[in-house]
């Protein structure tokens, strides 16, 4: 049984200032749990009993057996779960000597902890292990962005810096500026380690990071349009010979990490030209479709940037023969994207 004060602690992690006093983060529900158990030390762990019994393994400083009523007493979630645990927050050395071996985001002001959820969990899909947030991004341990990770904070290491400062440091590796009237990206080629710098979704990139990132003689910026109601990503996967998963588990396996994408609706499905059988190549096509033209182009520029740029580094977790594909579903004019 959870005491007052326990409720009353547990609930006041809601707030940004009480998580950075204590050091601590809240997920809820058993798939984000079940991810970060063995990640981070846990502080408290309470749950039902049914959950409990089928997880006997779990380990926490505190355990707390609860009812469901109880437990929607504390959570920070609209829809409770069997299960909500309290972990201790990571703490990671900044080295920017990463950015010069890998590839790495910069996020700019980034302000919706939905999106930014979002943008690790894209990160995590693709491999990118370090993202670089300014002091004016969300922050990471904001309850709505631990959920939308679903688990990639797990994973990803998330920094909290000086951006301009960061940026201006980096000599002689590149920097990759998503700026909406930027150079046609099919038109560059592109490295396999360096910055990708995003910007607010509102907004994109700040005054002050954009001067810094034009100075630098190494920048690449990126321009993509994007229509209000949908964002189409075609991919063309291996021939079946040359992959282990049918098609139907590549598209279930995108389905899983893309869902609940906050505020976009998504379906993916065999393209109407794929096939994936009798040992060809088959396509397959996610659209996303949103009200919100400025989420949908933030989420799209970004989801667009790290296919792009992973495909050029050689990263296996990148289908081959990669084409990207932006159109507009009403007067079906679409632009066609070759990755290099």
């Amino acid at each position: 049984m959870l005491s007052k004060n326990k409720i009353k602690y547990i609930r006041s992690l809601e707030l940004k200032k009480n998580r950075k006093e204590e050091k601590v983060f809240v997920a809820e529900g058993h798939k984000l749990v079940d991810d970060l158990m063995g990640h981070f030390p846990c502080r408290l762990l309470t749950g039902t009993a049914e959950w409990f019994s089928s997880h006997p393994g779990c380990h926490a400083d505190e355990v707390i057996e609860v009812g469901q009523e109880e437990l929607s007493r504390v959570s920070l979630q609209k829809t409770p779960q069997e299960v909500l645990a309290i972990f201790e927050q990571p703490v990671y050395e900044s080295d920017s000597k990463v950015i010069s071996k890998s590839l790495c985001l910069a996020l700019d002001n980034i302000q919706d902890p939905g999106n930014l959820g979002t943008i690790i969990r894209l990160a995590d899909w693709f491999g990118i292990e370090d993202i670089f947030c300014s002091t004016g991004t969300v922050d990471v341990f904001n309850p709505k962005t631990v959920q939308a990770t679903m688990g990639a904070i797990a994973r990803v290491k998330v920094h909290y810096c000086d951006l301009p400062k960061l940026i201006s440091s980096l000599k002689g590796i590149p920097v990759y500026g998503t700026f909406l009237d930027g150079n046609v990206i099919y038109s560059e080629t592109l490295s396999a380690n360096g910055l990708i710098v995003m910007g607010n979704e509102g907004n994109g990139i700040g005054k002050e990071v954009e001067t810094i990132v034009a100075k630098d003689s190494m920048t690449k910026s990126y321009s993509i349009s994007v229509t209000a109601e949908e964002f189409t990503l075609n991919v063309t996967v291996p021939k079946k010979a040359d992959r282990k998963e049918s098609l139907d588990d590549v598209i279930s396996s995108v389905r899983s990490k893309l869902q609940n994408i906050p505020d976009v609706k998504l379906k993916v499905a065999k393209a109407s030209n794929g096939g994936g059988g009798g040992g060809s190549s088959g396509d397959v096509e996610l659209k996303l479709y949103g009200s919100d033209s400025q989420i949908l182009q933030a989420f799209s520029l970004c989801l667009f940037s790290l296919f792009c740029l992973v495909a050029s580094s050689g990263d296996q977790l990148v289908p081959q023969d990669l084409r990207l594909r932006i159109a507009n579903k009403y007067s079906g004019e679409h632009i066609d994207f070759p990755v290099p």
